[in-house]
């Protein structure tokens, strides 16, 4: 069975450098029903994946 945690959608990529010099990107949780079945739907049809965990 394959899984997928899904912390959200990238605000801002790569944005600053973490202490260790490490890019930083910001993200944002997916909050609305019809955005998560979206990407549930594109998951489930390109990668084989059925179960889902939104941060």
């Amino acid at each position: 069975m394959r899984y997928a945690t899904i912390p959200g959608y990238v605000v801002s990529w790569k944005d600053r450098q973490s202490e260790s010099g490490l890019a930083v990107s910001q993200v944002a949780s997916i909050e609305d029903e019809k955005a998560r079945q979206a990407v549930e739907k594109i998951l489930k049809e390109t990668e084989n994946i059925n179960n889902f965990n939104f941060l």
